[in-house]
């Protein structure tokens, strides 16, 4: 048995799904707007406020400090030279040990920077709506700092041995 076939129908539904996909290519009023870099930004507010509250405070010396003795650690420890130094290790691939040239150990110290300036900021934001939050992911920044001066003492050592 042969199906009906209605092509006034099937045109129909062709201009509406058109029409759906021209609607969303134009400006949705339900979709969310970009905010500026400014309207993201910590307020003045919300920065005293983070200073304010000692136990935050407290994290925040704790993960400075520990960005000091990160970046001493780091420029204390490089060797100039034009000797390929290990700055990766592997146990897969053909090779264990990935060597670059010495300027790849600068990532170290910016991931560091990186940590010092944004984190703070982020924290300023949460503080307001989630105290304990904002206590925890500062106490993270700091681990994660803490790991890095060890993964970074541990990669100069490797790289003193190989010169």
């Amino acid at each position: 048995m042969r199906d009906s076939y209605n092509g006034s129908t099937l045109a129909s539904q062709a201009r509406s799904t058109s029409s759906i996909l021209v609607s969303r290519t134009k400006k949705d009023s339900h979709a969310p707007e970009q905010a500026s870099i400014i309207e993201i930004m910590p307020t003045k507010e919300e920065f005293t406020e983070l200073f304010r509250d000692r136990t935050v405070t407290i994290a925040l010396i704790v993960m400075f400090l520990l960005a000091v003795a990160m970046l001493i650690v780091a420029v204390l420890g490089f060797h100039y030279s034009d000797v390929q130094l290990p700055i990766r290790y592997s146990d897969f691939g053909t090779t264990n040990t990935y060597r670059d040239k010495w300027y790849y150990l600068l990532s170290f110290p910016l991931l560091t920077i990186v940590i010092v300036g944004l984190h703070p900021l982020i924290a300023a934001r949460l503080l307001p709506k989630h105290r304990l939050v904002t206590i925890g992911f500062l106490i993270l920044s700091s681990m994660t700092l803490l790991y890095g001066i060890v993964v970074t003492s541990a990669v100069l050592n490797l790289v003193r041995i190989s010169l």
